[in-house]
């Protein structure tokens, strides 16, 4: 369950323009502090590099790792049941 939601947390940066802590731990139903600290695991342990950027007040990937775009995609999709 844990890899979904890290799915879900990349899925959600990469769609939406720059979500802050507020966004995400909302559409994830987890504490902001619990965002913070999956941002630091897909870093350490996938290389996803996922970054503030202070002018936008949001959260963007600035390098996906042993992760792809696509891959992050299809699979939300497949966790949604979406076509």
């Amino acid at each position: 369950m844990h890899n979904n939601n890290l799915i879900k947390l990349v899925y959600l940066i990469e769609t939406n323009s720059f979500p802050g802590l507020v966004f995400l731990s909302g559409g994830l139903n987890v504490s902001r502090r619990t965002v913070s600290r999956w941002i630091n695991e897909l870093k350490d342990k996938l290389d996803v590099v996922i970054e503030y950027k202070s002018a936008s007040k949001g959260f963007y990937i600035s390098s996906w790792g042993l992760l792809s775009k696509d891959t992050v995609i299809s699979s939300h999709k497949v966790l949604t049941h979406e076509a």
